[in-house]
């Protein structure tokens, strides 16, 4: 099955990649995560969002495939450091062990505090929850909570001190911790 996964995920990374306008890659000593993004279109009328995916997996064997649609509000009139945002994150999930197959729709919100520099920065936060209702599967709850510091060193490129927290509430009462870590990433939009 881990197989399986894992094949759709890289064929599905490949057919988007050409499409795909920015590459966010992070890790750790036991995980790592890499997403794909792409640019909101004209008809959209959103200046800031997330569209595309991402495949997560650990050490322990566990994958976890997810698409994401995220729109970040503009900051307010005059010079506001506040963005608020909120969206859908949709999972596809393999959990080794118990060895379980879950999939869920969870909703989200996030907030980013921009920090004026000569080099920009950010204090990011964002966080998915999906419950019994949109969790399918095995799975009762799947939460996501992530923090960043970011610093944007040119228009293109950015680099992060992130810190990631992906727990699955199982139907037999049992709670697996995908990711409980600090992590360094970095964001590249070409």
């Amino acid at each position: 099955m881990i197989k399986r996964i894992a094949a759709v995920a890289a064929l599905a990374m490949w057919a988007t990649a050409p499409m795909a306008r920015e590459l966010d890659v992070n890790l750790h000593d036991d995980a790592a995560e890499v997403g794909l993004y792409f640019p909101p279109t004209e008809d959209m009328y959103v200046e800031d969002a997330d569209l595309g995916g991402s495949l997560f997996f650990n050490d322990d064997g566990d994958v976890a495939l997810s698409g994401i649609v995220h729109v970040t509000g503009p900051p307010a009139e005059g010079f506001s450091p506040l963005q608020f945002g909120a969206g859908a994150k949709g999972y596809l999930i393999y959990a080794d062990e118990p060895e379980r197959t879950v999939g869920a729709l969870a909703l989200g919100g996030s907030a980013r505090i921009s920090i004026p520099a000569q080099v920009p920065q950010a204090l990011v936060f964002r966080g998915h929850v999906a419950p019994n209702i949109t969790a399918f599967g095995r799975a009762k709850r799947v939460f996501e909570g992530n923090i960043r510091y970011e610093l944007d060193f040119t228009p293109r490129a950015s680099a992060y001190l992130g810190f990631r927290y992906l727990r699955l509430r199982m139907s037999g009462g049992s709670n697996q911790t995908l990711d409980n870590n600090l992590h360094l990433g970095v964001r590249v939009r070409f």
